[in-house]
């Protein structure tokens, strides 16, 4: 593994609380392998809050933290969620969210695939379409977003190296509640049910970024699919990798992306 976790900006005016309920309140505002690495793009994640004995999951937009946007709960196409005891809970959607019961303390993992998207850049600009619509755009994008998030209620010993089975997706292999500042979170990235080589970035609540794609973590996979991410401070914590493909049709886009975000909060 290589790559960098960087500590040379300081948590700034920009600083923002992710835990499961600060997420929330602050909405108010043919195949042929191309490249496995991230390219500057937006990208979905999951923030939770807990309301009546129920955690609520609404999907985020942007580059960084705190997201850029909210998104409408229509958007997640189909979810996942795990209990602390690794077993599959029941979800249940509302127009404003998709939330689950809590029963015994512990990180419940909640993992959800948005619906495909495409983003053609054409002379009128970007639009959300494809080559049907814009046959003469400069190019176009497919995306598919895979989105997990880990929300701790208590101190109880989790199993949390959940798999949902997406097509890309990330897996913490061990459960940060029970981690510290200074200690090394194990990602495992899949690929199709294989592990993946390539780059993982993240960052944390309170980075300030120079621009969109200014991440103070960098780092490989070994050939395990293992990316090390050295937890270098507490607070909210977003971790973000992309693949992606040529479309299997070039006359409807250019190329199939995915993305996949893991959330969680570090004590």
């Amino acid at each position: 593994m290589t790559g960098s976790n960087r500590h040379d900006r300081p948590a700034g005016a920009r600083a923002v609380s992710t835990t499961a309920t600060a997420l929330v309140a602050g909405l108010a505002i043919g195949v042929a392998l191309l490249a496995p690495t991230p390219t500057l793009a937006h990208f979905s994640w999951l923030a939770a809050t807990l309301v009546d004995e129920r955690l609520a999951f609404v999907p985020q937009f942007g580059h960084h933290l705190p997201a850029q946007r909210a998104l409408s709960v229509e958007r997640i196409d189909s979810a996942m969620a795990f209990d602390p005891a690794g077993q599959a809970t029941r979800t249940e959607r509302t127009d404003q969210s998709l939330s689950i019961a809590v029963g015994a303390p512990g990180t419940y993992v909640l993992s959800a695939r948005l619906h495909p998207r495409f983003w053609s850049r054409t002379t009128e600009g970007g639009r959300n379409a494809s080559r049907r619509d814009y046959p003469d755009a400069f190019s176009c994008r497919a995306s598919i977003d895979a989105v997990t998030t880990l929300v701790n209620t208590g101190t109880a010993k989790s199993s949390v190296a959940q798999a949902a089975g997406h097509d890309f997706e990330l897996i913490a292999q061990q459960d940060p509640s029970r981690l510290s500042a200074g200690d090394r979170l194990e990602v495992l990235i899949l690929f199709r049910g294989q592990p993946w080589q390539g780059s993982l970035q993240g960052t944390w609540a309170g980075y300030a970024p120079e621009h969109d794609d200014d991440y103070p973590v960098n780092v490989e996979t070994d050939h395990r699919g293992i990316a090390q991410i050295e937890l270098s401070r507490r607070g909210g914590w977003l971790l973000w990798a992309s693949t992606r493909e040529l479309y299997a049709d070039p006359e409807t886009c250019d190329e199939q992306a995915w993305n996949a975000t893991l959330t969680f909060e570090v004590p």
